[in-house]
């Protein structure tokens, strides 16, 4: 009766002092981060959420021609021509400078399987081959010019042939061969109907008369 007793008049002690306990332990829990889920965000810099975006963070292109070390090398996308003729240790002196002034743009961006090839001075390129070829031809009588003009049939290069050059392919224009020295380098003569430079008709007239390199 006694222990009733006591109960009964402290029973508004024992509450305060559970709803203590009650407090106390609650805030231990939260405290300790129990009940909180919190959602991790990784912050990517910008340039990795472009490459996750793009998948394409490199190209890879092949250098080639009189350069000190050929070979394939990777870049980073948006790297330009000339940084690729730089990592292929420049051109060596056997290049023909005179001919990449006219015929490669050093600023031109990379394209992943972009070929670039520097030729040398002393190297058959199609605008010697061809002024050979007519120096040949103008010696010949009409007969012979007649006879021979299978054998003298000289490809174009496109990728080093001049405007002149161009516009004696059947269906070439002035415009057209402009075109064709804009798109430059070329890594295979379809690009030329696949990029729309020239009609289809054009194309079918030069296929066979134009090369690369």
């Amino acid at each position: 009766m006694r222990l009733e007793e006591a109960l009964r008049e402290r029973r508004f002690e024992v509450i305060l002092a559970l709803c203590g306990l009650i407090l106390v332990g609650t805030g231990v829990f939260w405290w300790r981060g129990g009940g909180k889920t919190e959602t991790q965000i990784e912050i990517l810099p910008e340039a990795a959420q472009s490459q996750n975006q793009s998948g394409e963070g490199t190209v890879v292109v092949d250098v080639a021609g009189a350069v000190s070390s050929p070979g394939v090398y990777r870049l980073g996308s948006g790297a330009r021509v000339e940084e690729a003729i730089a990592s292929a240790g420049g051109v060596t002196a056997e290049a023909d400078e005179e001919w990449m002034g006219r015929n490669i743009n050093l600023s031109v961006k990379l394209v992943d399987g972009m070929k670039i090839y520097i030729p040398a001075r002393n190297q058959n390129t199609g605008e010697a081959s061809t002024s050979r070829a007519n120096s040949q031809n103008s010696n010949q009588t009409p007969e012979e010019k007649t006879q021979n003009n299978g054998a003298l049939q000289v490809k174009i290069d496109i990728n080093s042939a001049s405007q002149t050059q161009l516009e004696e392919l059947p269906g070439v224009g002035p415009v057209t061969a402009g075109k064709i020295i804009a798109g430059r380098p070329y890594m295979r003569i379809e690009e030329l109907i696949e990029k729309k430079i020239v009609n289809q008709r054009v194309w079918e007239q030069i296929q066979d008369k134009i090369s690369l390199w």
